[in-house]
């Protein structure tokens, strides 16, 4: 799937993180509110205020819009408020009036006749910077709200936190690995900085990035709200922008299905089957489960073409497969590509590029697979190949040579869970797994 690209892009990579100074006033509060995050995208988000008169923040339900949006805004509005909904509903000429700038305006696709209130606000009172959007669909999804916006509105989506982000470390630049003749100097000095154990990385998986639930220290208590979480969404944003009679236990258990196949190709019939509802209704709730941001896919390359599929949060994917009894204590190749995935999706979005670029997955009918192709526009390809051993594997090896027969030019990192860094074969190199994040 292919990130659609923005005109918009910090400076240089590092600009898209701000790090938290001792002598910064927001130091105590992040002390004290441990939820609070300095977020990749924060950067890019007051960059784009600058460029337009309308902006919109989208993301699952929990991201931390909110507190991102209240942080930028001088004045906040929420339309989970009924009193708030329904002056927007009634009279939405009025209720942009006289507003400070930027306004942040929450979960407005509640609000299908704002939006041509906006268009022509705008129209009459040209400026940038004057509305921050934030929603938990994609606009363009809802029927009633697709083109009201068209050409006045810089789109940003922010994601759950990844794992570097979740601990406050700068954003990786993965053409960097491309650009560098020897990556190996460079790969070993992020394997230093990022030195991620196992433990960290099954707590990340166990927890995600959600700031509004994997910050809470009970397990019981993440439980309840991620259950919570899913209820509203697949009860109530899903059935927003998708027709289906199908009652939550029935999307949920389809869900379910979804998480099951992360990291393999997507079998829809399979999915179908688990939750027992019809082919064209799991097409369907496939649409719009990625409207409402739950799930991402990424095309399969090679000789079979096809895609795979991902949860957006890996904390929820965990939930989703504990709940059908599979434990994460131990960790499998398909929980690495899964924590991978979101850090290298992360690092599409936020990076330099403004989210510019593609991730793939290569697969060839004799077994050779690439786990994921990151495509970097006027850059080239960087391949991950995912192990679990403490070397990278003859099979790794083998896929790397198949994929580099087709596309010579690319570089491919062979992940494992060592610390050993090797160039393998020209365009082939073996490193440890944190390395990359």
């Amino acid at each position: 799937m292919t990130l659609a690209t923005s005109t918009l892009r910090p400076e240089r990579a590092s600009d898209s993180f701000k790090p938290l100074n001792k002598s910064d006033a927001s130091y105590k509060l992040y002390i004290d509110m441990p939820h609070q995050r300095f977020r990749y995208l924060e950067n890019l988000l007051r960059l784009s205020l600058k460029a337009s008169p309308i902006v919109g923040l989208m993301g699952q339900r929990q991201t931390g819009k909110t507190t991102l949006a209240a942080r930028i805004s001088k004045d906040y509005l929420t339309l989970d408020d009924e009193e708030t909904l329904e002056l927007a509903l009634r009279t939405p000429k009025n209720f942009l009036e006289g507003r400070k700038s930027p306004t942040s305006v929450d979960e407005c696709q509640q609000s299908a006749p704002l939006f041509p209130a906006l268009k022509e606000h705008v129209r009459k009172n040209p400026g940038y910077g004057q509305f921050l959007l934030t929603g938990s669909v994609r606009f363009t999804s809802v029927e009633t709200i697709k083109e009201s916006l068209t050409g006045r509105m810089i789109e940003l989506e922010l994601l759950p936190l990844c794992l570097t982000e979740l601990h406050q470390r700068p954003l990786t630049d993965p053409r960097a690995f491309l650009k560098a003749k020897n990556p190996i100097p460079l790969l070993t000095a992020h394997f230093q900085k990022n030195a991620f154990k196992s433990p960290d990385l099954m707590d990340f998986l166990k927890k995600g990035g959600l700031p509004g639930i994997c910050f809470l220290r009970s397990d019981t208590l993440r439980v309840r709200k991620t259950r919570t979480q899913l209820k509203t969404i697949l009860d109530r944003d899903l059935r927003m922008v998708t027709r289906t009679t199908l009652d939550y236990l029935t999307l949920k258990t389809f869900l379910e299905e979804i998480a099951l196949q992360q990291g393999d190709p997507f079998d829809l019939s399979k999915a179908a089957r688990g939750a027992r509802i019809a082919l064209n209704s799991a097409r369907k709730l496939l649409s719009g489960l990625e409207s409402t941001y739950l799930i991402r896919s990424i095309l399969k390359t090679g000789e079979t073409q096809g895609r795979l599929i991902y949860l957006e949060d890996q904390g929820t994917a965990s939930f989703l497969l504990r709940e059908r009894g599979i434990s994460t204590e131990q960790m499998r190749v398909a929980d690495l590509n899964r924590l991978l995935f979101q850090q290298l999706y992360a690092q599409l979005n936020y990076g330099r590029d403004g989210g510019g670029g593609s991730l793939t997955h290569f697969r060839l009918k004799n077994g050779a697979l690439i786990d994921f192709v990151m495509a970097l526009p006027d850059t080239g390809m960087l391949a991950y190949s995912v192990g679990t051993g403490s070397t990278a594997s003859p099979q790794q090896i083998g896929s790397a040579r198949s994929f580099l027969a087709r596309y010579p030019a690319a570089r491919v990192l062979l992940l494992h869970q060592g610390q050993q860094f090797r160039e393998v074969a020209p365009g082939v190199i073996e490193c440890p797994f944190s390395s990359v994040l």
